[in-house]
């Protein structure tokens, strides 16, 4: 939906902190939305609140940040913000996606005005009046309805969401929070969604529900929200648990969380009980394509099973602790995880070792040659002819496993380190300064990037789960 003269004069705003308070316009604009729309966006446009003076305050820590305000309030196309759209501002702004399916265009748009003078003014700036009706250059209808300003992507829809309003089929506050589950209500950006409405949009919707966990899926909801240390992100997704068991999660359950190893330059993932995670990645492909799978794994079990190898016992049943990832921008690579039995897992790599050329074909090894462990060196080569090389190994009480012997060494060495404030099994840990250095390090801002990235921060995050849903929390820290 092109609404050039809306959303980045909204977005002016929320940089600028200029604007009315909330009068309560939500329900207001969330009477146009129908009532089992798949996916509801809010964004705040009162900027008396707290978070608009966390934004401007995080803003102005970087170089270049009241520069940054300025170009957002300069007109666009004839519009002034703040003779045109600040007087407007000050209630939600909801955006309604109509469905999964449907093409670009068809997206609602409701705001409750404060001044609905400025409102028409804005919207014969942007289209041709036809009655009550204005056509954009794009080919969108708009109008102002009880002093709502909606959009729609067909003068067809428009007059769909006006039916709505004045009936009872149509999404409620008290709906569109529950979406969200208890997130928290004062943040910048609400995103609630219905999840079993989306599934039942895609194409492979019937699928994708053999998988008892995505049966289960309910709603999600996510937020946004600007702290005066950051940017916070928190998720939470909603299943039914009747009939779930814990194994049926694709993360395991409970609260404790992994360590994680921190390098920089790279985002570190930690995960506790990776086995639960294989089988259920292994049980949903088995449940969407079991034939493909079934194939798959009959392949693997059989070779395997020539040299007294049973993959999922002996490999996959081995990672019932934590395990660390470690992944850079440039595309190196580094596991460890903590195996049940390190003595039983050497033996498990030594007796796979001649079939593990048969195995590289899937992990994008054309050709592979393996050289074993020896003289000190405790690592399986597992090199291809198009260059692509995996180390591998048992080290300690951990196996290894990375993209070349002096990472592979590296991350053996390491000791994994608790993410502050994680949950549950999932942990994320990076630097962003470090990050934002590494991508930029071959760009002609290469040199400028320590100015501009001085106040970031370290990015954590963390998952948990149950049979209940999944929670999630990430957090980018802004000194």
């Amino acid at each position: 939906m092109k609404l050039a003269w809306l959303i980045p004069l909204v977005v002016a705003a929320l940089i600028a902190g200029c604007g009315g308070s909330s009068q309560g316009g939500l329900s207001d604009a969330l009477s146009f939305v129908p009532a089992d729309s798949p996916i509801v966006i809010t964004v705040k446009t009162d900027t008396a609140s707290g978070q608009y003076k966390n934004i401007r305050s995080l803003l102005s820590r970087f170089p270049g940040g009241s520069q940054l305000v300025m170009s957002a309030l300069s007109s666009r196309g004839g519009v002034n913000f703040n003779r045109d759209v600040k007087p407007i501002l000050g209630n939600d702004l909801v955006v309604a996606p109509t469905g999964l399916r449907a093409a670009r265009n068809d997206v609602l748009v409701a705001l409750k005005v404060n001044d609905e003078a400025k409102a028409r003014s804005l919207l014969q700036r942007s289209g041709t009046k036809s009655g009550d009706v204005y056509r954009t250059s794009s080919g969108e209808a708009a109008t102002i309805h009880d002093g709502v300003l909606v959009v729609a992507p067909s003068t067809a829809s428009l007059n769909q969401a006006l039916a709505r309003a004045g009936g009872s089929d149509h999404m409620t506050s008290s709906e569109f929070n529950g979406r969200l589950g208890g997130l928290r209500s004062d943040a910048l950006v609400k995103v609630g969604g219905d999840l079993q409405a989306l599934i039942s949009q895609s194409a492979s919707g019937g699928t994708a529900r053999r998988i008892p966990w995505v049966n289960a899926l309910q709603t999600f909801g996510s937020t946004v929200a600007a702290d005066s240390d950051g940017i916070a992100i928190d998720v939470t997704v909603k299943t039914d648990p009747a009939g779930l068991k814990p194994t049926d999660v694709p993360l395991a359950t409970g609260s404790s969380s992994p360590p994680v190893v921190g390098r920089p330059g790279e985002i570190g993932v930690g995960v506790r009980g990776l086995n639960q995670t294989i089988a259920f990645v292994e049980a949903a492909a088995q449940a969407i394509n079991p034939g493909s799978l079934g194939r798959l794994n009959s392949s693997f079990q059989r070779i395997a099973g020539r040299y007294g190898v049973d993959v999922n016992r002996d490999v996959f049943g081995q990672l019932t602790g934590n395990t660390a990832f470690s992944v850079a921008l440039g595309g190196g690579f580094a596991m460890r995880a903590d195996v049940q039995n390190p003595a039983a897992f050497r033996q498990t790599l030594s007796k796979l070792s001649p079939a593990l050329t048969q195995f590289a074909a899937g992990a994008g090894l054309r050709n592979a040659s393996l050289v074993k462990p020896g003289h000190g060196n405790p690592f399986y080569a597992l090199a291809g002819s198009n260059g692509k090389r995996y180390v591998f190994g048992v080290v300690g009480n951990v196996f290894v496993l990375a993209t070349d012997s002096a990472r592979a060494a590296q991350f053996a060495a390491e000791s994994p380190a608790q993410v502050p404030g994680a949950n549950g099994a999932l942990a994320i840990l990076a630097d962003s300064r470090s990050l934002v250095a590494e991508a930029l390090k071959s760009s002609k801002q290469a040199g400028l990037a320590s100015l501009f990235t001085a106040p970031l921060g370290q990015l954590t995050g963390s998952v948990s789960s149950s049979t209940s849903g999944l929670t999630g929390h990430l957090k980018l820290n802004v000194h």
